[in-house]
């Protein structure tokens, strides 16, 4: 999936199961976050609370905290 951002920049996100395993995420719980990351609802089985964020200023804003830079 690609979200375009302004000044045309791109973000490309990472595969379901790429997110799934940095996430951390049981199995047995996969296809309740995938139907969420479509549908974008809470995922509220696991012992923490997702929340599908689909801003694209507000990915790159949590992206940033975790030491992405921007390539100008």
């Amino acid at each position: 999936m690609k979200i375009e951002l302004k000044k045309g920049r791109v973000v490309i996100m990472a595969t379901e199961s790429i997110l799934l395993d940095a996430l951390r995420i049981p199995v047995r719980y996969a296809d309740e976050v995938l139907e969420a990351m479509e549908s974008k609802k809470k995922v509220k089985k696991l012992d923490v609370n997702f929340e599908i964020v689909d801003d694209p200023e507000e990915i790159l804003r949590i992206a940033k905290n975790f030491g992405y830079k921007e390539k100008e």
